[in-house]
């Protein structure tokens, strides 16, 4: 009798442990076959998750303003992706972004190294979202990206042979790495992409507002943009003394004569030269700032963010600040996306290439501050291809040519890049210092947005 219990004791264990490790296994299953994904889920906000090798959650970000209010002081790592995904439509919902007794819209993009896992990754977020809708009776609409994507964009997408959802990582990704090029990104693993994002992102996290992380960014990519025009130059007057003995390996094959060198990288510098002082960026906010449209809407949203203040000072639950802010809130949103639009307009009158730009009040002299960050990284390249095929004409390299002078010109390259690197550096402290009372700012901003949405339900409830 105690052998059969003894054995029946022993089966149970082993079945128990085999039951274990089939739940493991599933689990395990589940979560890796969701490894190394990108996903954004726009609602407005527009939020972006990141899984890691074991397809949990690594990385979640704020992709607008909105977001940022939406994230505060949230922490997703280690979280599944339909956690993750719950998680932040409940969240949503709670600071009215989402409207129950009203049509809502989803898009949603996806991106992991393959297809039939990217598939099964899209019906499986459908699933969530649509359990979500039901439980909580909502009127949703789930558009996925290439629903939501332009015409231009999905001819880009077919012709490169790759999806439109890593198209738009790789436009994310190349946001943040300079040197990172179309070609090289469409064969690179979405794992490999998503490093980049993770990278840049960690960079960046004492840096709140979206505006001013368009700002750092192109800051960081005018650095790459001046230190490669510094290059040439430095190049340009070693090469202007340099003899046939030092550019003998150049001469060897080559038809051109070392005055044909000399003139043609001569002219190569003065075209690039000519680029970075294409636009006078000071004469151009000074008149932007003298238009008639941007005073008006300067002395409104002076006066919207005034009361803003004020009321997020004062809050602390009570209805008239919550009513207060309501009634403000609209408006203030209203001149600020008109003020952002016509200094958008202005400046693409006035600038044709890319250009990040960011404007700012200074409370105690009630002034409109814009600053503005102009990326000359296209022309530089169309600049470079040009003089690279007539340099070729000539039987030489033209990056064999400015090998031949990279370790005398490295520390002055290294000190120029440095004093760039300094600026950046000051506007990451500057990030720092108000980063605390941004943060709290943004934390009673969504505590308002949970009270107003709680108000409005009440008010249907009642009625």
């Amino acid at each position: 009798m105690k052998t059969i219990r003894l054995f029946v004791s022993m089966m149970f264990l082993l079945l128990l442990v085999l039951g274990v490790s089939s739940c493991s296994s599933d689990l395990g299953s589940d979560v890796n076959k969701y490894a190394n994904a990108y996903i954004t889920i726009d609602i407005n906000p527009s939020v972006e998750i990141i899984t890691n090798d074991e397809g949990l959650v690594e990385s979640v970000n704020a992709l607008n303003d909105d977001a940022e209010i939406l994230l505060i002081d949230t922490s997703f790592n280690g979280k599944t992706v339909d956690e993750v995904v719950d998680i932040i439509m409940t969240l949503a919902m709670e600071t009215g972004y989402i409207i129950d007794t009203e049509e809502n819209a989803i898009l949603i993009t996806t991106e992991t190294d393959n297809a039939a896992l990217k598939a099964d990754l899209d019906d499986n977020l459908d699933a969530v979202v649509n359990k979500f809708t039901e439980k909580h009776q909502l009127k949703m609409q789930v558009h996925h990206e290439n629903q939501g994507a332009t015409k231009e964009l999905k001819a880009q997408a077919e012709a490169l042979g790759i999806s439109v959802g890593k198209l738009k990582l790789i436009n994310k990704a190349m946001e943040v790495d300079y040197e990172l090029t179309l070609e090289a990104a469409k064969v690179m693993a979405v794992k490999d992409l998503n490093r980049i994002l993770i990278n840049a992102r960690k960079d960046m996290a004492d840096i709140y507002s979206e505006a001013s992380k368009q700002l750092y960014k192109s800051l960081k990519n005018r650095m790459n943009d001046e230190v490669r025009i510094k290059r040439v130059e430095l190049i340009n007057e070693l090469l202007k003394t340099a003899d046939t003995i030092k550019l003998a390996s150049i001469l060897e094959n080559s038809t051109a004569t070392i005055e044909d060198i000399k003139l043609l990288y001569a002219n190569y510098y003065e075209e690039l030269f000519a680029v970075k002082n294409t636009y006078d960026e000071e004469a151009i906010i000074a008149e932007i700032l003298e238009t008639e449209d941007v005073t008006q809407l300067t002395n409104q949203l002076m006066e919207m963010n005034r009361i803003r203040e004020t009321i997020l000072k004062q809050f602390k639950g009570s209805g008239e600040a919550i009513t207060a802010w309501e009634e403000n809130l609209d408006l203030m949103e209203e001149v600020n996306g008109n003020l952002r639009n016509v200094i958008q307009a202005q400046i693409k009158n006035k600038i044709q290439d890319q250009v990040a730009f960011q404007f700012s009040f200074n409370e105690e002299n009630g002034e409109l501050n814009i600053r503005l960050n102009i990326q000359y990284k296209t022309k530089i390249n169309e600049i470079k291809a040009k003089y690279e095929a007539l340099f070729l004409e000539k039987g030489i390299e033209l990056e064999a040519l400015e090998e031949l002078f990279s370790e005398e010109i490295q520390a002055d390259v290294k000190q120029f890049r440095e004093q760039f690197q300094n600026q950046i550096t000051k506007m990451k402290n500057e990030a720092k210092k108000i980063k605390q009372e941004l943060k709290e700012k943004i934390k009673t901003e969504k505590e308002i947005r949970k009270e107003i949405n709680k108000k409005n339900k009440k008010g249907l409830s009642d009625n």
